[in-house]
């Protein structure tokens, strides 16, 4: 649009020289009455213009020199005339372009029109432009931040890409350990789910005897008071049978008596032998009574027998089942992050708190933050907290230096002094004037400001059934 702008006023500039050019010509070709030399030929001959008149002059040599320069004037003259004609028709050729270049200019003037809008429209545009352009220096002071923002956004993106590297070296390492642990705790899971099956199926056995055991029971029940009315009969028969031996001994005298006194007497002979047949009987009817006695006796204790194999076998019945919702209650909670060492199980914090939160969030866990009671367990503690600090349960707040563990475990001074670190505990005095009441590991011990956060380890025994 520019460019347009400087050709309109270059059209300009020149159609205003050639109409200055043109009226300059104009002014430069008089008529032939007003040129000088014509005036001055007028002068000379005064009178009509085509009679020449001699003058009338004494001197010959004077007239000679005046026709001379009359010829000279005359051709002058002409001279002038001839240009006269050639400047009319440059005259005109200047008029008819002069005329061109009206038209031109008044297409040129429409075209300045257009330009005024144009330029018009232009410095709308160069307003928006300079808005656009304080808009971008916004934008680029805007950017600047942003860029300095990326740049601490990006220190801090590889300060968190280091920290998630070295999450996942602790990740990876206790998902290594985990996955060691319940490897190990697979094969029991499948050693408890072979021996939950074999007991099931021993149970099953079990349970099939003691319906038939029960039927036997029942059928032992009914054997039983029968042979208790048999008892009561027997009894009965005890008592004739003692008096049957009364009278057979009785008898046996008598027989003997007879015997020796009356040999020969054909009746004495028949009561001896309705005797004998009676004593014989007698002896049967007593010798049953002494078999259905020792059944009934080999019965009860068959029945004493059966009943203590059932209560054996519901309580083996029962302890494992109590061994089975252990080893489930176990495997939750090992599923829920907790790791088990000799006979206790321990948690391991992913987030951090104060003292007194972490020991809450253990409490509500069914545990306590851990003691540490044997150089094992805090080599097994130091597995899992050599890269972080971990709260612990010791703590000496409301006595200075009497240390003491918060699930109620007696505290060992002699035993714990190697596992201080150098210099600790040293009860360091912060700017806040609070001091250091709680104790927290790594590698090894030291105590700080117990509202002070960091990860923690809880602790509770393996047979606790607690909720995890």
């Amino acid at each position: 649009m520019s460019r347009l702008v400087v050709a309109t006023l270059a059209v300009i500039l020149v159609s205003s020289l050639v109409a200055l050019f043109v009226v300059a010509l104009q002014s430069r070709s008089p008529a032939p009455g007003d040129h000088p030399s014509f005036q001055e030929f007028q002068a000379m001959f005064p009178g009509d213009n085509t009679t020449v008149q001699s003058p009338v002059e004494p001197n010959n040599h004077h007239y000679f020199d005046s026709v001379a320069g009359m010829q000279e004037v005359i051709q002058m003259f002409r001279g002038h005339m001839e240009n006269s004609y050639t400047w009319h028709e440059e005259i005109q050729m200047l008029k008819y372009r002069v005329d061109n270049v009206s038209s031109q200019i008044q297409t040129l003037g429409s075209h300045l029109g257009d330009a005024r809008a144009d330029i018009q429209m232009v410095k709308g545009a160069l307003k928006a432009a300079n808005t656009l352009s304080s808009q971008t220096q916004t934008l680029n002071s805007s950017m600047e931040r942003a860029n300095s923002e990326i740049e601490r956004l990006k220190g801090s993106l590889q300060d968190a890409n280091a920290l998630n590297t070295q999450a996942q070296v602790f990740l990876q390492g206790s998902l290594d350990n985990t996955s060691a642990e319940l490897q190990v705790l697979r094969g029991h899971l499948e050693r408890a789910i072979d021996d939950s099956s074999m007991l099931k199926r021993e149970l099953e056995t079990a349970t099939a005897q003691i319906q038939i055991a029960s039927g036997h029971l029942e059928q032992t029940d009914a054997q039983i008071q029968e042979l208790k009315a048999e008892l009561e009969n027997a009894s009965t028969l005890n008592f004739q049978i003692q008096v049957l031996n009364g009278q057979l001994k009785n008898a046996s005298r008598e027989i003997r008596t007879l015997k020796e006194g009356m040999r020969g007497a054909a009746a004495l002979s028949s009561q001896t032998q309705m005797l004998e047949s009676n004593l014989k009987k007698a002896n049967a009817e007593m010798q049953r009574l002494k078999e259905d006695l020792e059944n009934t006796k080999n019965l009860t204790a068959k029945i004493h027998e059966e009943q203590s194999r059932l209560g054996n076998l519901s309580a083996t019945t029962a302890s494992q089942e109590q061994l089975q919702s252990t080893q489930n209650h176990l495997l939750q909670l090992i599923l829920q992050g907790w790791k088990a060492y000799e006979e206790n199980l321990y948690y391991f914090s992913y987030v951090k708190k104060s003292w007194h939160e972490a020991e809450r969030s253990c409490v509500s866990k069914g545990a306590h933050l851990t003691s540490v009671t044997s150089q094992e367990e805090q080599a097994f503690l130091v597995q899992f907290t050599s890269n972080s600090y971990h709260w612990i349960g010791l703590t000496d707040m409301g006595t200075e230096g009497t240390w003491r563990w918060a699930d109620g475990t007696q505290f060992n001074n002699a035993q714990s002094k190697a596992f201080w670190d150098k210099n600790q505990p040293d009860n360091w005095r912060h700017q806040n004037g609070q001091t250091e009441d709680c104790v927290h590991l790594r590698s090894l011990w030291n105590d700080m400001n117990c509202n002070s956060p960091y990860h923690w380890v809880c602790k509770k025994p393996m047979g606790q059934q607690v909720a995890g």
